[in-house]
């Protein structure tokens, strides 16, 4: 005669489990160490790791809005000097300490 036993999950032994999970991603963020260094350090199967960090992710709300940050333009560079060659192209110059050498090259 077949049994079949009837395994029941609880929400509480299902909430551990990803409880666990989340510390060693948290973990494994915190200490430096690749993913597959830490759980070789703590144990852990590489792969099923690899599918706590994607289930993790995919729970995580999106957000709507992004934070920007603009960085004020560089001012453009002061051209000291421009030297223009046959074929068109142009050579600016635009660090004092290059002109004596030009000067000793076309002066």
């Amino acid at each position: 005669m077949n049994t079949v036993r009837e395994i029941t999950i609880t929400r509480e032994l299902v909430t551990e489990k990803e409880q666990i999970w989340q510390e060693h991603i948290k973990g494994q963020k915190e200490s430096g160490l690749s993913r597959k260094a830490y759980c070789v350090k703590h144990h852990l199967n590489y792969d099923q790791f690899g599918y706590w960090v994607n289930k993790w992710r995919q729970q995580q709300p999106i957000p709507k809005l992004l934070p920007v940050h603009l960085n004020r333009p560089a001012p453009k560079p002061v051209t000291l000097c421009t030297l223009v060659f046959k074929n068109g192209a142009e050579l600016k110059v635009h660090d004092q300490s290059i002109l004596p050498l030009l000067h000793s090259i076309w002066g």
